[in-house]
């Protein structure tokens, strides 16, 4: 299902569509809302809500409560490592997870609308509309957070609100089964339960492990390059005492070592667009990307001064272009490789410096010097 073009494609341009609208108010807002979805918050939030439900005495809501948050992660963590969908190459927050499903979009729903379902129930029924709107509009924000980010493709978040529906669905379900302990006690409920338990179990371990496969990955990589300097935000820049000035992009992986002449260096985004062949529909966009501009400080609008363009490209988006799936720009020729890490490769566009503007010669030596290393 994740391999199909138009599917892809679809997202793609949401994605893309999401980088051109994005800004500085709408990046922090959405990382807010988006907090309420992390475990940070979640975690200790329902183990408060545990113990409320255990100081009222609201015991036949403790593992209806369990099994719907349980089951949903349980088939969130399955479907990412089954389906091993890489996250946009948009993003604005870096995450070391698989894309598919949206593990925010299925708990929005999951927890929040079981938290409705109990507040409805027990405290207020007379404010079940406005706690019903309450809950859909908090799962709404979270899910869209996530896609305003980059850090999801829209049908992430749509399989994620259906896992968390049907978790749901089943949690309230169960909750309303009158003599609940009693039924708790039949076998097939049991077997039932023991099944789900070892697929909760089950699906935790494989996350885990997949994580500690990353992680020992990634130090593995980070060992064998230069020492990097730990940054909280994207971009830094740094001189050093040779005279020299840096482009540091902690978001993709990688710095440029540039002269000192580029000293207060602008940085302007866009994106790469790559073609592909479909039948019935001739050549279509298939994939796309960002493109970080290095821009010297000597450029004018009036007399412009030749950039230092950086295509990024996901590992799989370039072996699909090395194996012509698809491919970039008008030039006979594709882009060239600067460098790469273990999530990106970083690469020139063919003819990058086609209409000669001033500076070409400088920014040609530069490449040649190969001033790009990824970490």
């Amino acid at each position: 299902m994740l391999n199909h073009f138009f599917l892809n494609n679809f997202d793609q341009g949401i994605a893309v569509w999401f980088l051109d609208h994005r800004n500085n108010f709408g990046i922090h807002f959405f990382e807010f809302v988006s907090f309420f979805g992390n475990w940070q918050f979640l975690l200790p939030a329902m183990i408060l809500f545990l113990l409320w439900l255990y100081s009222k005495k609201q015991y036949k809501f403790i593992l209806p409560f369990l099994l719907t948050v349980g089951s949903a992660e349980a088939v969130t963590l399955l479907g990412k490592v089954f389906f091993h969908r890489p996250r946009p190459s948009l993003a604005v927050l870096a995450e070391t997870d698989f894309s598919f499903p949206s593990g925010h979009a299925t708990i929005a729903v999951a927890l929040y609308g079981y938290l409705a379902y109990l507040l409805i129930k027990t405290l207020a029924p007379k404010y079940k509309n406005l706690i019903s709107a309450s809950a859909v509009l908090l799962a709404a924000l979270i899910g869209f957070s996530r896609i305003y980010l980059g850090v999801h493709f829209l049908s992430d978040v749509l399989v994620g609100y259906l896992i968390g529906g049907v978790a749901l669905i089943v949690g309230t379900k169960i909750t309303e089964i009158k003599n609940f302990f009693i039924f708790l006690k039949s076998r097939r409920v049991k077997i039932l339960l023991f099944c789900l338990v070892i697929i909760i179990l089950s699906a935790t371990v494989e996350f885990l492990l997949w994580q500690k496969k990353v992680a020992t990955t990634k130090m593995i990589k980070d060992s064998n390059t230069v020492a990097v300097i730990k940054t909280t935000s994207p971009l830094a820049t740094s001189s050093t005492a040779t005279g020299t000035v840096e482009y540091r992009n902690t978001q993709y992986g990688f710095y440029i070592t540039l002269p000192g002449t580029w000293s207060g260096y602008t940085v302007v985004n866009s994106i790469w667009e790559g073609q592909g062949l479909v039948n019935g529909l001739g050549s279509i966009v298939v994939a796309s990307g960002p493109i970080i501009s290095i821009r010297n400080p000597k450029w004018t609008k009036d007399k412009p001064y030749q950039d230092i363009p950086v295509m990024i490209y996901t590992l799989e988006q370039w072996n699909d272009l090395q194996s012509e799936k698809f491919s970039v720009g008008a030039a006979p020729i594709p882009p060239s490789e600067l460098g790469r890490n273990i999530k990106y490769v970083f690469a020139l566009p063919a003819r990058y410096n086609f209409a000669f503007p001033e500076g070409f010669e400088e920014v040609d030596k530069i490449i040649k010097g190969k001033p790009l290393q990824g970490f």
